[in-house]
């Protein structure tokens, strides 16, 4: 059976409390999840794997190492650029082996090179990353601005349409008020028209011209004009 180790430079948000985290499988019966205890198939073992993960920014933020494992993976603290000192007391013998193996690669002078190569390349990512992440973080400012200046002139636009609105409203009304008054003078025309008639008539018949401007409400001398 394989058992994959994975050595993380970041930790994963979930799980950033734990610097090591075991993923172990278990067998399920598909219909009822039912976890099967039959024993272990080979058939299955030689398939699939188990794994751990060790998250190193997890193990330096933790204080008090208890566990052996812990202690060694410290080794791979990404912050030591390639020195190791470490202090083998308290470790297990079974770890010196590996203890003296990284020691032995990292002073090798084609390994080094190897590494300093690795190294310059992470960095040129690194640099390319943050270029990268502040031209998207002025790219969105940038879009937030728009956004916002669209969201002015929208506005904008709408208050100068509500103004037109009203606008066109007002002189509806304004049209409406002339008409009606434009009504209300022709009425009033027709009516002295009717008077000016009626005065006539009683003039005709000789009517007391003091009593013709009682009646009609004309002045007296209009009435003497007719």
């Amino acid at each position: 059976p394989i058992v994959t180790i994975y050595i993380l430079g970041h930790y994963l948000e979930e799980y950033h409390d734990y610097p090591i985290i075991r993923v172990k499988r278990q067998i399920l019966e598909h219909g009822t999840n039912k976890v099967l205890e039959s024993g272990k198939s080979r058939f299955i073992e030689s398939l699939t794997h188990d794994c751990i993960i060790i998250q190193i920014p997890s193990l330096k933020k933790k204080q008090n190492k208890t566990d052996e494992l812990e202690r060694l993976m410290d080794i791979f603290d990404l912050a030591r650029r390639h020195q190791i000192e470490y202090d083998e007391k308290g470790l297990s013998e079974e770890y010196f082996p590996l203890l003296r193996r990284l020691t032995k690669a990292i002073e090798e002078e084609k390994v080094k090179g190897t590494m300093d190569v690795e190294d310059e390349i992470i960095e040129t990512f690194k640099q390319k990353e943050t270029e990268i992440e502040k031209a998207l973080e002025i790219a969105a400012q940038e879009r937030k601005r728009a956004e916002e200046k669209e969201k002015l002139l929208e506005e904008e636009k709408k208050r100068a349409e509500e103004e037109r609105k009203r606008a066109e409203e007002k002189e509806k009304l304004l049209e409406e008020e002339k008409k009606k008054a434009e009504e209300k003078e022709k009425l009033l025309e027709q009516e002295r028209l009717k008077l000016i008639e009626t005065a006539k008539y009683l003039k005709s018949l000789n009517v007391d011209i003091e009593i013709i401007a009682k009646t009609t409400g004309l002045p007296k001398s209009d009435i003497e004009k007719l």
